[in-house]
Parts: C-alpha cells; structure tokens; sequence
C-alpha cells in the first residue's frame, strides 16, 4: 500500500512536533511548580543566650521561640531558566528565655535570597539573609548603652509537600549579631548562634 505524500508529510510534522510539545509542557510544568510566594511560620530554637560572659558555659542557657517568613520569585514563571527558583525572603524572629537572671528577649528582622530546587513533593533550598536585632534593654549587662546590632543569617532547609499547597518545613544555620555589653570590664558577648526553626509552609 502506497503511502501519500500528505501521509508522510504528516508523518514527518507528528515526529517533530510531538517531542517539542512534550518537551516544553515539562518546562512549563517545572516552572509551574516554583509558585509566587511561600509563607511559613513555627517554632524556633536559638543555642545560647546573649549574656554568656562571665562563666563561659555556666550561663549557656539556650533560647525557644517562634519564627515566620515570606519568600517571593517574581521570576517564578519563566520557562527554561534557573531564574524561577530564586526568592527574596523577609524572616522576623523573636526569642524568649532568662540567664543570669536578666530576660532575654531579641527578636529579628533579616532579607536576602532564598534559592530552591523541587524533586516531586521534596523541596531544599539555601538561604543568606541580613537585617538587624534588637535585644531588651535589661538583657546583656546594667551598662548596655546599645541594644540594636547588625544581624546575619546563613543557612539551608527542606520543605516536604503535605498536600499541593501545604508542607512541612525544617531548616537551620548560623544567626551572627554584633550586640556590646557596654562596659569596659565585660568582654565575651556571644555572636554566633545555631538557629533551628520549624514549622508549616504555605505555597500560593
């Protein structure tokens, strides 16, 4: 049987075609799984205190609570490009606890990139932030004369999908401030501590 010249010209456009369609659906598809914005919220869990000068080690009194963030990709839906899985996060953390018998209680506000990569219902990322903190007055020593620092935040994470807009979220990494006693005769105030937090990510 003799195949027209329509038949295999049709042949032909099928085989080309078809594997340039699939082929850019899994690009929109991939670029559809980096949604617009994340939004997450838990607990949160800081390594020590800011006052651990006077005995080092007797005073290291680690500290709870809660931490929230807002990742946007305003290149979320470009195709083909690593460009959709890169954010701008904004992460605000506060912190409660006593130590040598002065509250602490700093809380955080910090901005930088977030950049994610998605295998089915698993999600890393990486992540570097900066801002600043601000820690009660009461907090470090009686002299504080500045309870304001420069902070920075460098860490990584992993979001595990519950359903297609809910997860479960991990991540850690090293929180840096600059916060001064304010006296002369005290030196040794802590500024490098493990941050853990965790919680549930809201992705829309």
């Amino acid at each position: 049987m003799r195949c027209s010249r329509f038949q295999v010209a049709g042949s032909l456009w099928l085989c080309i075609a078809l594997p340039r369609a699939l082929s850019a659906q899994k690009a929109g598809s991939d670029a559809a799984s980096y949604n617009r914005y994340d939004l997450f919220g838990g607990y949160s869990f800081l390594s020590n205190s800011f006052n651990d000068y006077s005995f080092p080690g007797t005073s290291h009194v680690p500290l709870n609570g809660w931490d929230a963030g807002l990742a946007f990709r305003a290149w979320h839906k470009l195709d083909n490009s690593s460009w959709h899985r890169l954010g701008v996060k904004v992460d605000v953390s506060g912190y409660y606890g006593t130590s040598l018998g002065s509250p602490q209680r700093p809380i955080f506000l910090l901005v930088g990139p977030q950049y994610t990569w998605t295998f089915g219902k698993n999600r890393p990322f990486i992540e570097g932030q900066v801002g600043f903190g601000h820690i009660n007055s009461d907090g470090l020593t009686p002299y504080t004369t500045s309870n304001n620092s420069f902070a920075a935040f460098v860490g990584a994470g992993y979001d595990r999908q519950i359903t297609p807009r809910l997860a479960f979220r991990v991540d850690g990494g090293m929180l840096h401030t600059n916060f001064n006693s304010g006296s002369p005769e005290i030196h040794g105030v802590p500024n490098s501590f493990a941050r853990i937090s965790t919680g549930l990510v809201w992705h829309f």
